[in-house]
Parts: structure tokens; C-alpha cells; sequence
């Protein structure tokens, strides 16, 4: 659930800063941005234990929401396009039921767990003179986090986080005031929870790597309402979590969940320039996974950002 609080605490640079119309102004810490992103998180893995190499197949039913805040420090024209340097701030929530193969019941409810984390993190952003961007983004992210079964037995945990994302797009006009935009972005993440126990184990989490590609089209179209430049769009995302096993220890028997996954992700929103100064962003979002494991997710992002 780490991995995807991250990814949800990331974002895209469309999510964080609505449009690479909206970057127009240059200086220093002359601009801020901020939004709010949640929705419904409903998803499967497939873990094993070692030895007898049962499946406990763990399934989350929960959310993931945060609020994010960030400032421009620096804006310029470079030889080949404007050059922008920032910081933000991240606050991500998330908790859910958990089920799975427990007291030989196949889908039983085992328990629950909430996870929370504030994050800082720096971005480098590239607007090239014909609007194609590049986005370099590294967060750091403080964890912690509960679980219980419904035996009421639970542990309390701490924990750390690292996320890093490349980010290119490239719009094409394919019509007046219509644009197809190709995305690209690959993210890194590593993951590391402190170990503990509860009343019956020592529980020794190992830290992972993840690794996920997006590849996306955004199709956007401008229009001019009562004097507000409105920014149309519906995007379609395909995303990959590459191979890689999340590993647990319980004294000393090693439980192995495989991370990797395809989803599908139909986004849909708005970009309205309402004042010169003043602009807003918003979208609606549905995630239906392509793998054999369940993924579904319904979302949305809604944003901010203030220049003066």
C-alpha cells in the first residue's frame, strides 16, 4: 500500500500543475500551486508463503487521499526553452479492510491497517518553445503506519520512503485549437519499513525497490468562455509495475508478494485560466487493472495555482 500512496503522492505533471499553458511567469518565488487528490483503492496481490508455499491472496478494500503544496522558487528563459526550480510539500492517507486466505477461508477478512506520510520533495521542470515539457521530480517521504486483525492483535510501524519520476510530453496539433499530447514517465521507488513485533512474531520488514512506466495520450482542446481560457481534456494512461517481490519475514519464514501489475487509467478534466493571476485545474479518474490480480480505483484531483 506504500507503493501506491507514493504513486498517488507523486502524481503527473498534469495533476500537479494543470497545464504547461499555466507556467508563464518568470522570476523568483513569484508563483504558487497546491490541490487535493483522493478515491477508492481496491486491489489484490499474490503472496506466498515460503515452505509450504500457501497463497494468503490479499486483497485491500480502502482509499488513499492527500493534500499537496508547492512554490516556484525560480523561473527562467533558458537557450532552449524556460526553466522552472521548486519545492512542495505532500500530506497522503491511506487505510482500508484487508482480506485474504485466513483460517482456511478462502477471500476472509483478516483485519484492517492505516498508513500515513508527509513528504518533501524538489522538481526541475522544462517548457521547450513549442510546449513540450520535461518534469524531474525526487520526493522523500516519512511513514507510519497501524494494522489489526480482527483478533485485535496489531503492530505499529515506522517507516521511510524515496521517489523518483521523469516525466516527458510532447503536444501535436491535430486540429484548431485541438492537441494530442504522448506522455512518458518512468518512477523509482524504494521502500523501507523499520522492523517490530507483535504478541506472537518478530516481523522483520525488508526494504524493495519499485519499479512503474506510464505511457499516456492526452487529447486537450481551447476555448474562450466570459473571458476564461478553458483547457478541455480526456487522457488515457497504460501503467506497469515491473517484476519485483515485496518480502516479510515472520520468525524467520519469509512472505513474498509480487508487485508487478498493468492498469488501465481514463482520466477526464479541465484547466481554467480565470483570472490572469488566478488558475484551476480538476479531473475524474477510473483505473481498471489488466493483470490477473484485481485493481480498481475511482478518483479525482482537484487544483490551484496563484501567480503574482
Amino acid at each position: 500500500m506504500a507503493q501506491q500512496m507514493g504513486t498517488a503522492s507523486l502524481g503527473t505533471f498534469h495533476e500537479r500543475r494543470g497545464d504547461q499553458s499555466l507556467l508563464d511567469n518568470l522570476g523568483i518565488a513569484t508563483a504558487a500551486w497546491g490541490r487535493v487528490f483522493g478515491g477508492t483503492h481496491d486491489q489484490s496481490w499474490s503472496s506466498t508463503v515460503a515452505g509450504p508455499n500457501y497463497q494468503l491472496a490479499p486483497e485491500i478494500d480502502g482509499d488513499i487521499w492527500g493534500l499537496q503544496v508547492g512554490l516556484d522558487l525560480i523561473a527562467y528563459e533558458s537557450g532552449w526553452g524556460q526553466e522552472r526550480l521548486g519545492l512542495f510539500y505532500t500530506h497522503a492517507d491511506a487505510s482500508g479492510s484487508v482480506y485474504g486466505n485466513t483460517l482456511a477461508i478462502v477471500g476472509n477478512r483478516a483485519g484492517s491497517l492505516s498508513l500515513q506520510g508527509d513528504s518533501i520533495g524538489g522538481y526541475w521542470t522544462h517548457i521547450g518553445p513549442t510546449g513540450w515539457y520535461l518534469d524531474a521530480v525526487a520526493m522523500y517521504t516519512w511513514l507510519g503506519g497501524s494494522t489489526s486483525s480482527i483478533q485485535g492483535v496489531g503492530i505499529d510501524t515506522d517507516g521511510n520512503a524515496i521517489v523518483a519520476s521523469l516525466e516527458g510530453g510532447v503536444p501535436f496539433t491535430i486540429a484548431d485549437n485541438w492537441t494530442l499530447e504522448p506522455q512518458a514517465q518512468p518512477i523509482w521507488q524504494r521502500v523501507d519499513f523499520d522492523d517490530t513485533r507483535d504478541l506472537y512474531s518478530a516481523i522483520d520488514f525488508q526494504s524493495f525497490d519499485a519499479f512503474t512506466g506510464r505511457l499516456g495520450l492526452r487529447l486537450e482542446g481551447t476555448t474562450v468562455v466570459q473571458g476564461a481560457v478553458w483547457q478541455p481534456f480526456i487522457s488515457v494512461d497504460l501503467w506497469h509495475t515491473f517484476s519485483q517481490s515485496s518480502d516479510v519475514v515472520f520468525n524467520g519464514t519469509n512472505v513474498g508478494t509480487e508487485l508487478e501489475g498493468t492498469s488501465l487509467e481514463v482520466r477526464g478534466g479541465v484547466s481554467i485560466r480565470l483570472t490572469p493571476t488566478v488558475a484551476a485545474f480538476g479531473s475524474v479518474d477510473y483505473t481498471t487493472g489488466l493483470s490477473g490480480e484485481t485493481q480498481r480505483s475511482v478518483g479525482g484531483n482537484l487544483g490551484i495555482r496563484v501567480r503574482w
